[in-house]
C-alpha cells in the first residue's frame, strides 16, 4: 500500500459499524460498504480511481435486495 491508500472505517454512536471502504491516493478504490444502524448490510458498491465502477447493490433493512445497478467509468449501464 502506497501512504496515500487508507482502509476507512466509521461507526455509529452505539458502536455499530456505520461504513467501511477503501482509499487509493486519495480516491475511493474497490468495495465499499455500508451498513444499517442494526448491522445489517445497507449498500455494497465498488469504485475504480474515485468512479463507480461495478455492480451496486442496495439493501432494506431486513437484509432483503431493494436494488441493483452496474456502473462502468462512472456512468450507469445495463444489468447483465
Amino acid at each position: 500500500m502506497g501512504i496515500n491508500d487508507t482502509l476507512s472505517k466509521s461507526y455509529y454512536e452505539n458502536g455499530q459499524l456505520e461504513s467501511e471502504g477503501n482509499y487509493k491516493d486519495g480516491k475511493e478504490d474497490g468495495l465499499f460498504k455500508l451498513y444499517h444502524e442494526n448491522g445489517k448490510l445497507d449498500k455494497e458498491t465498488y469504485f475504480k480511481d474515485g468512479k463507480e465502477d461495478g455492480l451496486w447493490e442496495g439493501y432494506y433493512e431486513n437484509g432483503q435486495l431493494n436494488w441493483k445497478y452496474n456502473y462502468k467509468d462512472g456512468k450507469e449501464g445495463p444489468m447483465n
